[in-house]
């Protein structure tokens, strides 16, 4: 993955409706906003601490073009020193020794910035380093880390590819550091260093590294993990190195927490995120430890405190929310450093500058215990465990059945145990302040039952590897039929929703028979419709630098009222759509760019159509690139596999579902026995953001416009069509029964004529049927 362009998209992202923290621990001592030359807010990136020899508190912050150093004498009235131009940047990172700090800037060419605090705060002076390092100018560096030595560690660097981790002595002269040594396995984000062990975030690789760095010129890899969402932005170790953590900046990300005690086993403990913004694309950035806690400046949801006492139970015990608009992604408090000795933590939000917060550290109230099938008195896998709190909590039982859970507060408090497959029970337990209760519980498991029938088509023929579908809000149930037609599975008590369908039928809700051994035979009728809650085989290919082509899913729950439709279709069965979607969900927000992806239907046979119309609601979004959006949408007809013939194309944005298209394929070819329709999302190569969707996909019968129309047909006739308040339909031959649908195929009434006759009264609709 080429991580420039994953940095500049984050510039250009637009807010995202979503929810945002209480405040609670967290304190505002004050902010202070920052205005460019021409009064537009400035954007501030990352944040430091400094203490002077005096026990003077500075805090010193990265801005687009500055970095700007404030004086926190009167902690309630920060006041800027100075303010250091650089390279105009997204991203600058700080750390402090001794009485120098060394700010790097991944953008321009300002090399490594060295500040002279030594006789601050009446004389702050500084210099650009660029020295000729690793055959190349020092231009470049995303990060870099100070550890207790001496030993500044740059991460990321222009001189070397992919960019690892360069070492520099700024003991012996801290104006002009030395090299004394390098590494270079895989790109690395960030790092962090202690007693001669580096940890880095290999970010593109989506995993944290371990090297022995005891000897500069020869270091050793000592193991790694991939990180819970593939993502590592950053590490950071406990005060006596027995655990690590890190943050996966990505949508819905995590903060995880490992076991590093043996670096050669290391082990997954727990990973954490906001349980008040679960699944609405808030995003961790940078984590830092101390005492115990976690501060994590978690973007959009401003500063996050946890306690990782136990680190296999981590739980929120305070937030401050800096990003004062709703939203998601690379927006909101980009860091938070705590050490201070007066306890201030300092912040950095993009959009609204430096923070000083006062915290309240507090211990959370844990419990922990197994949960077990009351029947078989084996351990229940996967159980959700939910304390009734103020903060949303839940966790889930592992492969042992064993769960950890705590809140922020102390109390009694009811806690609520679910399974999609047991009945949900609750129990009331009282849990204090750094204190953990064990709490055993059992559920009675659902009672079961056999399910079994066939699938026909309207000519009682059996419909092979037709889907029939069993839903309800606890779980859902998948069987196919086999060559006769028939299915058979088990489900459990509660209401159930039911969808049938097979490629080539129209999908159906209801059965046509409920027999008392619990058979359920359903009849499908011939036509092709697919609302995409059953996989029917269409197939897609990609063909993209990000992205992995159209997927078959539940829209994300925080859509852009710009970028994604803001629900399903509200006139489908079920919840689900095609849409593009990202590679790996490695940016946070779905999101396809620069290339092609097509979603191609299976073959379809419509020579027994007169006039055959396509059907369809889509999406379309393109923006937020440097250039002009240069992307589209397209609709090809396919024709025997060798012949594609484009419907339509589409650029204009929709902001949501489309009206349903009317394609008639008789416009474009006269032999339609074997086609397929194809719908080809196309991101030109400036790379913009692009977002396509596809929902109620139909082929229906081309309505007749007049009464010469329908009476081409020698079985009946049909005046007045259209009609307001009655019509008549005659029939020319023995009819027993007869089917109504409407000009977009849905079922209207199932009728006995009557000498021949069938009237439709005011009852129905205005409109033409067929």
């Amino acid at each position: 993955m080429n991580v420039k362009p994953y940095y500049i998209f984050g510039l250009l992202l637009l807010c995202i409706p979503g929810t945002s923290q209480d405040n609670f621990n967290i304190e505002l001592v004050a902010n202070v906003k920052f205005d460019d030359a021409w009064g537009n807010t400035e954007w501030s990136n990352d944040i430091w601490g400094y203490v002077a020899p005096d026990s003077s508190e500075y805090a010193i912050i990265g801005t687009a073009n500055f970095t700007r150093i404030f004086s926190l004498e009167d902690p309630k009235n920060p006041q800027r020193l100075v303010a250091i131009a650089g390279a105009s940047a997204v991203h600058r990172d700080i750390k402090s020794y001794g009485q120098y700090i060394y700010v790097t800037c991944d953008q321009g060419a300002d090399g490594l910035l060295i500040i002279d605090m030594t006789k601050a705060p009446e004389v702050i002076t500084h210099k650009f380093w660029k020295p000729e390092i690793l055959g190349a100018t020092l231009k470049t560096c995303h990060n870099l880390f100070i550890d207790e030595f001496g030993v500044c560690y740059l991460a990321g660097c222009t001189p070397q590819s992919p960019g690892g981790i360069i070492m520099l002595d700024i003991t012996t002269d801290p104006l002009n550091p030395t090299v004394i040594g390098s590494i270079n396995e895989r790109y690395s984000h960030d790092v962090m260093v202690k007693e001669n062990i580096v940890y880095s975030s290999e970010i593109s690789d989506g995993m944290l590294t371990m090297y022995d760095v005891s000897d500069k010129e020869d270091y050793v890899t000592l193991g790694s993990v991939i990180t819970s969402s593939n993502l590592t932005h950053i590490p950071w170790v406990s005060d006596y190195c027995n655990y690590a953590f890190t943050a996966d900046e990505v949508n819905n990300g995590y903060v995880d927490a490992y076991d590093i005690s043996d670096l050669s086993d290391i082990k997954f403990l727990d990973k954490f995120r906001p349980g008040e913004t679960t699944g609405e694309s808030s995003t961790p950035h940078n984590t830092h430890y101390i005492n115990d806690y976690l501060v994590t400046s978690w973007y959009t949801e401003g500063v996050v405190i946890t306690d990782v006492s136990d680190p296999e139970n981590m739980v929120m015990v305070g937030s401050y929310d800096t990003f004062l608009e709703s939203g998601s992604g690379f927006q909101g408090c980009w860091g938070a450093y705590p050490w201070l000795p007066s306890g201030l933590i300092l912040a950095s939000d993009m959009q609204t500058g430096l923070y000083i917060l006062q915290p309240n550290y507090t211990r959370a109230s844990f419990v922990e215990g197994s949960v077990i099938d009351t029947e078989t008195g084996n351990r229940i896998i996967n159980s959700e465990i939910e304390i009734l709190s103020n903060l949303p909590n839940i966790e889930k039982t592992d492969l042992l059945g064993r769960y950890k859970a705590g809140v922020a507060e102390e109390g009694t408090f009811d806690i609520v145990f679910s399974h999609p497959m047991y009945n949900s029970d609750t129990f009331s337990v009282s849990i204090a302040s750094g204190q953990s209760v064990e709490l055993n519980v059992q559920l009675t498991p659902l009672k079961r039952f056999n399910l079994s029938g066939s699938i026909v088509s309207s000519d009682g023929s059996a419909i092979p590897n037709a889907k029939v579908l069993f839903i309800n809000d606890r779980f859902t149930l998948e069987y196919e039929t086999d060559n006769n037609g028939l299915y058979s599975g088990e489900a459990f008590e509660g209401d159930l929703d039911i969808v049938v369908g097979a490629w080539g039928y129209i999908q159906a809700t209801e059965p046509l028979s409920i027999n008392k051994d619990n058979s359920m035979n359903f009849e499908l009728r011939e036509g092709y419709s697919d609302d995409f809650i059953l996989d029917l085989g269409w197939e897609t290919q990609i063909n993209s630098i990000y992205g992995n082509g159209w997927r078959r899913d539940v829209l994300p729950e925080i859509a852009n009222v710009l970028r994604s439709p803001r629900n399903d279709d509200p006139n489908d069965i079920g919840k689900m759509c095609f849409y593009t979607s990202v590679m790996d969900e490695k940016l946070p927000f779905d999101v396809f760019a620069d290339g092609i992806t097509t979603l191609t239907s299976p073959p379809m046979d419509l020579s027994s159509y007169e006039k055959p119309v396509l059907q369809y609601r889509y999406f379309f979004f393109s923006g937020l690139g440097i250039e002009p959006p240069d992307d589209d949408l397209d609709v090809f007809l396919k024709i025997n596999e060798d012949q594609e013939i484009l419907l339509a194309s589409y650029t204009e944005l929709t902001q949501d579902w489309s009206a349903p298209e009317n394609i008639n394929l008789t416009d474009f070819s006269d032999d339609l026995s074997n086609v397929r329709i194809i719908f080809s999302a196309v991101e030109g190569g400036d790379l913009h953001f692009y977002n396509g969707a596809l929902d109620v996909f139909k082929i229906v019968e081309g309505q007749n416009t007049s009464t010469d129309d329908l009476q081409k047909h020698n079985d009946y006739t049909v005046m007045p069509n259209p009609f307001n308040n009655s019509t008549k339909i005659r029939f020319n031959k023995d009819v027993k029964t007869i089917s109504v649908f409407n000009s977009t195929a849905q079922k209207m009434a199932s009728l006995i004529p009557i000498n021949g006759i069938v009237e439709l009264g005011e009852n129905y609709p205005k409109g033409i049927y067929i």
